[in-house]
C-alpha cells in the first residue's frame, strides 16, 4: 500500500524506540496545537484577551513540542543536513522566546519593546533564514545561476511591494535606536524569508518536494503573521488570542514536521524560461518599475524604491547571463554539430538535415554516402597528418561542387554524406560532381595522389521512409559499389542481404529447422550401363506456412550468411535417412547422396552424428554417400581432410561435387579418401557437339579410373548427352531427361513402376 507523503516521518529507518517516541511526539503536536486554534474561535477570553492556560500553558507547549519533533529527526538521522539541523535550532529558539514572553515579558506593565524575548525570536529567524537559503542551495545548482536570479528579482519586488504597503506605518511609529533596530529586523528578516522562498522555488518551476514546500510555506506564514503584527503594535490594536496567532502556530507546525517529509530532489525543468518561470519574473520587474517611479514621486518609501532598484539591478545581471548562455548554447549546438577537421557537419548535424528534409514533405530528398578509395594506403604511407590533409582538401572541393541545394557532412573517417533532393536530374548532377571534384590530383608534401569514391545513393520515400532506414539503404548500396568497384550504386532492395524481411526469414528459418518443416525431394541417379536406379540424390525444400515452396537458392545463401548451414544440414540428413530407410524396407537397393557444406568439414562432432542418425534407423553406412564441393576444401584443408577420413573410417561413402569448377589440387585427390567424382554439368551441357567439353570429360572419366573411383555424370538434360556420357565412359548419369527430383512418396512409386530406363544402345 502506498504511504502518503505526510506520514513518511513514521517509516525513517532508526530503533524502533525512537520511531515510537516520534509517533507520539508527532501525535501530541497535532493534538495541542488543533487544541489551541480551536480555543481561539471556541472559548470565550478576558477582556485583555489573554489566558493563562491557552496562552500561557497550551501555546508554550504547543511550540515545544515542534521543536523536539525537529530535534528527534536531526539526531536519528545520520545523513541530516545543515538544514535539519538550523531548522531544528529555529524553532527551539522560537520556542525559547515564546516562553520568555509568557512567563516574563507578558507580565510587565507595560510590555516592553524591545524585549528580552526578542533576542532568541531574532536569533530564532537567523537560523531559518540560514536553513531557507541551504534548502534553496539544494534545490538548484551553480549552473543555474541566471534562474535563482529570477526568483531574487520577484523577492525583491515582492519586498518592495510589502513596504510600500505595511512597514511605513511601522518605520514611522517606532522610536529610540533599539527600537528602530529591532522594529526593522523583524520586516527585514521578513523580506529574507519572501525572497530566499522564491529564489529557491524558481529554479524548480515553483513545485518543490513535501519537505521545501513545508519549510517555505512556514517562513511564508511567519512573514505574514510579523507584517500583520507589527502594523498592529503600532497601531496599538494588537490582542492575543485571535486568528493572527493561527499563522505562528501553523507555521510552527510545519517547521516541526518539514524534517520528517520526504525530500527527494526535483530536478529543474529543461526549459525553465517556459510558463510560470518566464511569466512571474516579467510581471516582478514590471512590478518594480512601477515602484521606482511612484518612489520618484514620493508616493512610496525611500526602502521600497531601493529594493526595487535592486530588483531591476538584478534583472540587468540576469539579462547579461541569459544573453552569455544563449551564446554559449549557440556555440556548444554549432560545434555539436560541426565535425572538427573539417568544418563540414558532423553525423548528427548530417542526421538532422535529413529529419528537418523529410519533415518538410515539399521534395521528398535523397541520401549519398560517400567512401574515399584507397584512403587507407595514403594514411598508411604518408602518415596521418597528410590523410588529414587528404580529408580537408576533399571536404572543401565537395563543399563548392555540390548543387545549392545539397548538403555535405564528414561521416568519420573517410566517409562523407550528402543531403541532396530527390528527383534524378538533380542526383545525377549531384553525382556528377562528387565524381568531377575528385579527379584532379592532390599535392600531399612532394608526393601527387589521386583518390576515387564509391557512391551509395537512396531515395525517399521509395528506398525508406526514416533518415535512419535512409542511412542504412545508402550505406548498403555504397558497399555494393565498392564490391563491384561502380562509382555509383543506387539502392535496390532485392540486392540488400539485410532488409527487414530478410530478418524475418532468418527467424522463421531458425523456427523451420527446429520444427524440421522440410520437405525432401529425391533426383534419382541411373547406372549407365544397365539402365537401374542406383541411387538418389537428397535436394532440401522449405516448406514455408504462407511462401509456399522455398527452392534451396533462396534460402541456403541466406542460411550460410547467419552460420544456419550444418543445422540444415543435419536437419536434411534426418529426413533422407529416414525416407532411405523406408525404400530399404521396400526392397529397393538404393545409394542416398547428401551434401555437406564446408562449414559441416569443420565439424568434429560430425562423423559421430551421422553415425549415430544411420544406426538409429538401421541403414548401412555404405549406403551414404556425402558430397562436397572443391571450394569446401580450401577453407581449412587440413581439418577438412581429417574429418573426410573419419567419415570414411565410418564406412560412408565420400564424392567430390562439381568437379572441374573448383580449386582442389590433384595432390588433394591424392590425399583424400575419396570413392566419387561428380563432374559439374557444366560440361556435360553440349558435350555431343562442343570438342572441348568432350576433352575435358574424356580426361576426368580417365583420371577417375586411374584412382579407382565411380565417375557419375550430372545434368543429363538430351538424349545425345547421355549418348555422349556413355560413350565416354562415364559409370553413372543424373538429371532431367532421365528423372526430375520427386518427393519420398513419388520416387517410391517411381521406383515400383519402373526399375530400369533403356540403355543408350536400346535407344541408338
Amino acid at each position: 500500500m502506498r504511504v502518503p507523503p505526510v506520514a513518511g516521518f513514521l517509516l525513517v529507518p532508526g530503533r524502533p524506540a525512537w520511531q515510537r517516541t516520534a509517533r507520539v511526539v508527532a501525535a501530541l503536536v497535532l493534538a495541542t496545537n488543533v487544541g489551541y486554534c480551536l480555543s481561539v474561535f471556541l472559548l470565550p477570553r478576558s477582556a485583555d484577551g489573554y489566558s493563562t492556560l491557552w496562552e500561557g500553558w497550551v501555546y508554550t507547549t504547543a511550540s515545544i513540542l515542534p521543536a523536539v519533533l525537529a530535534a528527534i529527526r536531526a539526531v536519528v538521522d545520520r545523513r541530516a543536513t545543515a538544514a535539519i539541523w538550523l531548522v531544528t535550532a529555529g524553532v527551539a529558539l522560537n520556542c525559547a522566546g515564546n516562553s520568555v514572553y509568557t512567563y516574563y515579558d507578558q507580565n510587565l506593565d507595560p510590555v516592553p519593546f524591545p524585549a528580552w524575548s526578542d533576542a532568541p525570536w531574532l536569533a530564532s529567524y537567523v537560523a531559518l533564514a540560514a536553513g531557507l537559503i541551504v534548502v534553496a542551495q539544494r534545490n538548484t545548482g551553480h549552473e543555474h545561476r541566471a534562474v535563482r536570479l529570477d526568483g531574487l528579482v520577484i523577492g525583491l519586488a515582492a519586498g518592495a511591494a510589502a513596504v510600500a504597503l505595511w512597514f511605513d506605518t511601522i518605520l514611522a511609529q517606532t522610536g529610540g535606536l533599539a527600537s528602530v533596530v529591532v522594529g526593522l529586523a523583524y520586516p527585514i528578516f521578513d523580506l529574507v524569508f519572501v525572497v530566499v522562498i522564491v529564489a529557491g522555488l524558481a529554479p524548480i518551476g515553483f513545485r518543490p518536494d513535501w519537505s521545501t514546500g513545508a519549510l517555505m510555506a512556514g517562513a511564508a506564514l511567519f512573514a505574514l503573521g510579523d507584517v500583520i503584527y507589527l502594523r498592529q503594535v503600532a497601531a496599538d490594536t494588537y490582542r492575543p488570542a485571535t486568528v493572527l496567532e493561527l499563522t505562528w502556530v501553523v507555521g510552527m507546525v510545519l517547521y516541526g514536521f518539514a524534517p520528517w517529509l520526504p525530500s527527494r530532489r526535483r530536478q529543474r525543468d529543461e526549459n525553465p524560461g517556459d510558463g510560470v518561470a518566464t511569466v512571474v519574473p516579467a510581471v516582478a520587474a514590471m512590478m518594480a518599475l512601477a515602484i521606482v517611479a511612484l518612489g520618484v514621486s514620493g508616493l512610496v518609501p525611500e526602502l521600497a524604491t531601493w529594493l526595487a532598484i535592486t530588483a531591476i539591478a538584478a534583472v540587468l545581471v540576469r539579462a547579461r547571463i541569459t544573453i552569455r548562455e544563449l551564446r554559449l548554447a549557440n556555440e556548444g549546438f554549432r560545434l555539436a554539430r560541426t565535425d572538427d577537421l573539417t568544418g563540414l557537419l558532423n553525423r548528427r548535424g548530417f542526421g538532422e538535415e535529413a529529419d528537418r528534409r523529410l519533415a518538410a514533405g515539399t521534395r521528398p530528398p535523397a541520401l549519398l554516402m560517400i567512401d574515399l578509395n584507397g584512403f587507407k594506403e595514403v594514411n598508411d604511407s604518408l602518415g596521418h597528418a597528410s590523410g588529414d590533409h587528404l580529408l580537408t582538401v576533399v571536404a572543401a572541393r565537395l563543399a563548392r561542387a555540390l548543387p545549392p541545394d545539397a548538403v555535405v557532412a564528414r561521416l568519420g573517417g573517410d566517409e562523407f554524406g550528402v543531403v541532396s533532393a530527390g528527383d534524378r536530374v538533380t542526383l545525377k548532377a549531384t553525382v556528377e560532381a562528387i565524381q568531377g571534384c575528385l579527379g584532379p590530383p592532390i599535392r600531399l608534401d612532394s608526393t601527387r595522389v589521386r583518390v576515387t569514391a564509391s557512391v551509395g545513393v537512396a531515395v525517399s520515400p521509395h528506398d525508406g521512409g526514416t533518415r535512419d532506414e535512409l542511412i542504412r539503404a545508402a550505406d548498403v548500396a555504397m558497399y555494393e559499389a565498392k564490391r563491384n568497384q561502380l562509382p555509383v550504386a543506387w539502392y535496390s532492395a532485392d540486392r540488400d542481404p539485410h532488409t527487414r524481411d530478410r530478418l524475418v526469414l532468418i527467424d522463421e528459418l531458425r523456427s523451420a529447422i527446429e520444427e524440421r518443416a522440410f520437405t525432401m525431394h529425391f533426383q534419382p541417379s541411373f547406372s549407365v550401363r544397365t539402365g537401374a536406379v542406383v541411387g538418389m540424390e537428397a535436394l532440401i525444400r522449405w516448406n514455408h506456412p504462407i511462401r509456399g515452396m522455398v527452392p534451396p537458392d533462396e534460402f541456403i545463401p541466406l542460411a550460410e550468411r547467419v552460420g544456419l548451414i550444418p543445422a540444415i544440414t543435419r536437419a536434411a540428413l534426418e529426413l533422407s535417412v529416414q525416407q532411405l530407410a523406408i525404400l530399404l524396407a521396400g526392397g529397393h537397393s538404393l545409394g542416398l547422396s547428401v551434401n555437406i557444406s564446408a562449414l559441416d568439414l569443420v565439424d568434429d562432432d560430425l562423423p559421430a552424428y551421422i553415425a549415430q542418425t544411420l544406426a538409429a534407423v538401421g541403414v548401412p553406412p555404405e549406403r551414404l554417400t556425402l558430397e562436397i564441393t572443391e571450394t569446401a576444401l580450401c577453407g581449412d584443408p587440413a581439418r577438412a581432410e581429417h574429418t573426410l577420413g573419419a567419415l570414411r573410417a565410418g564406412g560412408m561413402r565420400i564424392s567430390i561435387d562439381d568437379f572441374g569448377v573448383g580449386y582442389a589440387s590433384l595432390s588433394q585427390l591424392l590425399r583424400l579418401p575419396l570413392d566419387e567424382l561428380k563432374i559439374d554439368r557444366s560440361f556435360v551441357t553440349a558435350v555431343d557437339r562442343d570438342r572441348k567439353a568432350q576433352a575435358v570429360l574424356g580426361a576426368t572419366v580417365e583420371l577417375g579410373r586411374t584412382l579407382g573411383l565411380e565417375v557419375v555424370a550430372e545434368g543429363v538434360e538430351t538424349e545425345e548427352e547421355l549418348a555422349e556420357v556413355t560413350r565416354r565412359g562415364v559409370d553413372v548419369a543424373q538429371g532431367y531427361l532421365l528423372s526430375r527430383p520427386l518427393p519420398g512418396d513419388e520416387l517410391a512409386r517411381f521406383l515400383a513402376s519402373r526399375a530400369l530406363v533403356p540403355t543408350n544402345s536400346e535407344t541408338s
